[in-house]
């Protein structure tokens, strides 16, 4: 009898020590599944994350090929109003020979004029 005896305490302890490993298992099974949770989650925002910087380097690429572009015009229209203000200094110099040469002209006449007046008096 006290074998029988020994052998249900025996039982009662294995059953009792294998309920709570059984509840230390769920517990155990309930943080796993929410640390799988957590890491999906994580991947997910990191995946999320890795896609904007690509979409955002991308654009940051377009917008810096836009500055240059935006530089290069900058540069050529520079370029443009140099030779318009050379074209416009040459052309007030070429305008001013011109004015020149005109009033030189217009002394010749002049002198000519009074060449001939001079002559036709004397006859």
């Amino acid at each position: 009898m006290k074998n029988i005896d020994e052998l249900k305490e025996n039982l009662l302890n294995i059953t009792s020590e294998r309920d709570e490993i059984r509840e230390q298992n769920d517990h155990y099974q309930n943080e796993l599944e929410n640390i799988q949770k957590i890491l999906y989650d994580e991947t997910e925002a990191s995946s999320k994350s890795s896609t904007k910087v690509v979409l955002l380097t991308r654009q940051l690429d377009e917008e810096q090929k836009r500055a240059v572009d935006a530089i290069h015009q900058a540069d050529d229209l520079r370029m443009q109003l140099k030779s318009c203000l050379m074209t416009s200094d040459t052309l007030k110099i070429e305008l001013n020979q011109a004015r020149s040469l005109i009033q030189e002209h217009m002394i010749k006449v002049y002198d000519f004029c009074l060449k001939m007046k001079s002559l036709c008096f004397v006859f």
